[in-house]
């Protein structure tokens, strides 16, 4: 996947992190293992849904968590 030049650099951090995660990962586990702020992961997230370079899914078990997976 190649990112765009003008990109923040969150938005290639969180990248990486959904990459090497597989499947869905949510946006406590993409601050922890970035350490960036939940600020920047929710502006890098909303770039790449809108985007569509990854997708947002809500968990059945509780519709209140969201998990995040690349786009195929």
């Amino acid at each position: 996947m190649v990112i765009a030049f003008g990109q923040p650099a969150s938005v290639s951090k969180v990248v990486a992190v959904i990459q090497g995660f597989g499947s869905g990962i949510s946006q406590k586990e993409i601050i922890a293992s970035t350490g960036l702020s939940e600020r920047a992961v929710k502006y890098a997230l909303k770039r790449l849904v809108v985007g569509r370079l990854i997708s947002e899914l809500i968990l059945i078990s509780d519709l209140r968590r969201k998990t995040y997976q690349m786009e195929r």
